[in-house]
């Protein structure tokens, strides 16, 4: 074996590693037979750029032994990437793992902590030689957004649409679960890709909210978001574009209708320096659904309250069957 190698059971003292983390991948590390070993030094000295299918033994035993000059590890996105490849969303390209000519690894310890938790066996494009006066030049771009992803497949509204998408995606999830959501960019772009009529629709009830209106409470992509949200949970489409169509110009369809009291909301929201007025946008759509649902049953209320520390999301669908207009 490499003199270069740390002793095995030695992560790296720079790393921030939860519990969960370095229990897998100690556990692995220790299961490691002498093929795996073996595997592991012929990956690290290969001098030819090459994609190659690694395997989680392997993966921990690169991430613990070779990885000993690198920033610091984000648990976060060891998770993320965790979740992305047993999601099926792992794909080979350019950035896979590289290594210094000692062969300590320059570039991959998120990558590799990730297959190590994933359990599976994955391609990977490899890089040897790594230049160590080259490590600044990488990662210091902003990376592709999946509304720029989806602007490039060719999708129209496409960052509008990425947006909604997950806003929608973060509520629902939230609605359901009762805890804060993280959605990959890849999720993104699938939810854009499979329900974009319906996102289509959304933009264009949240485009027209806004038109002969003078200071609207809502923007173009809050009103979007909150229609995408009530289409998802079966209102109507010309049921949200009344409702949302109200609350912007502040009118009641009938006495103490709670599209005015909403419309007053937002608006104070909107131009007041008060920070207690100022709502963010779960609290708004959570307002704007509760709303919906008494102006749906044609409830009078003097003003619309949610509170988010006693009660849990409103939901996004309606109170009552509701047809849709033929």
């Amino acid at each position: 074996m490499s003199q270069n190698l740390v002793p095995v059971g030695s992560l790296p003292k720079t790393s921030r590693l939860d519990d969960a983390i370095k229990e897998v991948i100690n556990g692995l590390v220790q299961k490691a037979q002498p093929t795996d070993l073996v595997d592991t030094e012929k990956l690290v000295s290969n001098q030819a750029m090459r994609v190659e299918v690694i395997r989680p033994t392997v993966a921990a035993l690169i991430f613990e032994k070779h990885n000993r000059i690198n920033r610091q590890l984000t648990p976060s996105r060891v998770y993320d990437y965790q979740d992305a490849m047993k999601r099926g969303e792992w794909k080979v390209h350019h950035q896979g793992i590289a290594f210094y000519s000692d062969h300590t690894l320059a570039d991959g310890q998120h990558r590799m902590a990730a297959l190590a938790l994933a359990g599976l066996e994955l391609p990977f494009s490899i890089y040897p030689n790594f230049a160590k006066d080259a490590i600044d030049a990488i990662d210091r771009t902003v990376r592709r957004t999946a509304g720029e992803a989806l602007q490039m497949m060719g999708y129209e509204d496409a960052k509008v649409k990425a947006a909604v998408a997950k806003g929608a995606m973060e509520y629902a999830s939230e609605l359901e679960s009762g805890k804060k959501p993280r959605f990959t960019d890849p999720q993104i772009e699938r939810f854009v890709i499979d329900n974009d009529h319906r996102l289509s629709e959304a933009v264009r009830i949240g485009r027209e909210s806004l038109k002969n209106v003078s200071d609207a409470c809502l923007g173009e992509g809050e009103a979007a978001l909150l229609s995408q949200l009530m289409i998802m949970g079966g209102y109507p489409v010309f049921h949200v574009v009344g409702f949302i169509s109200s609350i912007q110009q502040g009118v009641a369809t009938y006495p103490e209708s709670p599209t005015v009291d909403l419309s007053r909301q937002f608006v104070k929201a909107k131009f007041s320096d008060n920070s207690k007025d100022r709502l963010n946008k779960k609290e708004k759509m959570a307002l704007a659904l509760k709303g919906a649902a008494l102006w749906t049953e044609g409830k009078s209320v003097a003003r619309v309250k949610w509170n988010p520390v006693k009660e849990t999301l409103p939901t996004n669908r309606p109170p009552i069957e509701l047809k849709s207009a033929a």
